[in-house]
């Protein structure tokens, strides 16, 4: 059931382990002073943790979303059952 959304939040870690070390080295390689270079790294990182931060955030609702259907759907056939067997011995 949640198999989708685990192939889900690692390529999402994937892209965004991938963004990380792609803008690490690019700015690594750019004619810079080395303090340019280092505001440049934290500025990225920053925006990399916050977009962290969101795409757990999604996950973390889906998964909720999933957990609380998943719930109410277990509790309606859980009253259903119950009132076929209620019927049923009303009925014999």
């Amino acid at each position: 059931m949640f198999n989708n959304k685990d192939n889900k939040s690692g390529l999402v870690l994937g892209m965004l382990a991938g963004a990380a070390l792609g803008a690490l080295v690019g700015l690594l390689f750019a004619p810079e002073s080395g303090e340019e270079t280092r505001k440049k790294i934290k500025k990225k990182s920053d925006d990399l943790k916050d977009q962290a931060k969101n795409k757990y955030g999604e996950l973390s609702d889906a998964v909720k979303d999933q957990f609380n259907n998943a719930s109410a759907s277990v509790k309606e056939t859980a009253s259903n059952v119950a009132i076929s067997v209620t019927d049923g011995f009303l009925i014999n």
